[in-house]
């Protein structure tokens, strides 16, 4: 009986978790992580567009979600403005998985799969 409730509370939180994620998938959210450039993401549909506020750069994604809570990014086209990456580093997929979420806030874990290179971002659900 007991393992049956455990199972149960279980499913129920991964269910509200799953939930959560998808009241993400659009919207438009500011970093808020220290030490990380402020930037603006804003997803609708299938497009995210970045605006990174210390550079003005836009950049344009497409974005396809692998799970509710897993999702890439990848095509990137600037919009407006350079992206001054060193020449050994060129944007690709990106991955990401929602791994906290608390009311207005909630955290992204990135990676590139060809660098060694992960980084947990916050954001805030402006709008």
């Amino acid at each position: 009986m007991k393992f049956i409730l455990i199972f149960l509370l279980f499913g129920f939180t991964n269910l509200f978790y799953a939930q959560s994620c998808q009241s993400l998938h659009k919207g438009t959210f500011r970093s808020t992580t220290a030490g990380i450039e402020s930037f603006t993401i804003a997803r609708k549909s299938n497009i995210q567009i970045e605006h990174n506020e210390k550079t003005g750069t836009i950049t344009q994604f497409d974005i396809k979600w692998i799970t509710k809570c897993k999702y890439i990014i990848y095509n990137p086209k600037v919009l407006h403005g350079k992206i001054n990456y060193p020449p050994e580093i060129t944007l690709d997929t990106l991955y990401n998985e929602i791994i906290s979420i608390n009311k207005t806030d909630h955290t992204v874990k990135s990676y590139f799969k060809k660098y060694d290179y992960t980084i947990n971002t916050g954001f805030r659900k402006v709008k």
